[in-house]
């Protein structure tokens, strides 16, 4: 495992405080300020006999800047000691894109689905079932964009609609952005496995414009919660019946998918991950762990 853990130096080219602006240059943990804000620089100026006229050009020497009454060095260091893994789904299940965000081959994703109480119980029970057609063609429809989710099923009853929280194994991509887009009902005919409309592509077919995903093979989909319920106890029932599908999936699963304690992720074939203990802090961690701060005081 690296170490992370770093003491660096800053070096930055602007910045502004109450209403001036200062410029920083420098090496070897050093820096040079030059004010150069309207009266507050011209009334240090005329102290100083500065070179400088208010508002002008910078004049580089060196690494610096002409001299001034304003000018002194600096030292800017920062302490750092952890990480923190940014993933696009590639490598990590359950990544919540943006709306615009590319979607990466095989990744796994969070997405929702906008359904009926009745078609929810169904769903959680039984999986989902491939629609006959569509704007995409055959297939199961979700967004990423909750809001989107919210609006189906469309001319339904509000009251009657509950929002399901999925991960999707997306596998091969193929983005559809265009109206008569050649793919745009044939795509899982050649070698893809979801479709995906970005947002604001200008398609007549979505309206709203909010992003929109269609997964051929409903068993690359899967309900994790219920993301909202119109009422307290539709969502209390509804997470007590996937509590307990979830339950049964994993008793009939057989042995060998323990999780590692440390980052809550599966084992392969149940082989223990490396653990070591943090070079700042001393805390056990993984060395899959996707983040980590440490909490002693430096």
């Amino acid at each position: 495992m690296q170490r992370l853990g770093l003491v660096f130096d800053i070096i930055l080219e602007r910045m502004s405080y109450q209403g001036a602006e200062f410029y920083l240059l420098g090496g070897a943990g050093t820096s040079s300020i030059h004010g150069s804000g309207r009266q507050k620089h011209a009334a240090a100026c005329q102290k100083t006999g500065c070179r400088r006229e208010p508002g002008a050009s910078k004049q580089k020497v060196g690494l610096g800047f002409t001299d001034c009454g304003l000018s002194r060095a600096v030292r800017m260091s920062v302490q750092f000691s952890g990480w923190e893994v940014v993933d696009d789904g590639a490598c990590f299940p359950g990544v919540l894109l943006a709306p615009a965000q590319k979607p990466q081959n095989k990744g796994v994703y969070t997405m929702f689905h906008g359904t009926s109480v009745a078609s929810a119980r169904a769903i959680i029970t039984g999986g989902f079932q491939q629609s006959s057609g569509g704007m995409l063609g055959k297939g199961v429809y979700m967004s990423r964009d909750v809001k989107k989710a919210a609006n189906y099923p469309l001319r339904s009853n509000p009251n009657d609609r509950v929002i399901l929280e999925l991960r999707v194994r997306v596998g091969r991509v193929k983005r559809i952005d265009a109206d008569n887009h050649p793919l745009q009902f044939t795509w899982s005919t050649k070698g893809y496995n979801t479709a995906w409309v970005p947002p604001n592509c200008g398609m007549k077919s979505v309206p709203s414009g909010l992003e929109e995903d269609c997964v051929f093979d409903p068993k690359r989909v899967k309900v994790v919660g219920i993301a909202k319920a119109t009422t307290t106890a539709i969502e209390k029932e509804l997470q007590q019946l996937l509590t307990k599908v979830s339950k049964q999936d994993k008793g009939g699963a057989g042995k060998g998918k323990a999780v590692c304690p440390l980052c809550k992720r599966k084992t392969q074939q149940g082989a223990p991950h490396i653990k070591q203990q943090c070079w700042k802090c001393g805390q056990n961690i993984c060395i899959l762990t996707s983040k980590h701060f440490c909490q002693s005081k430096p």
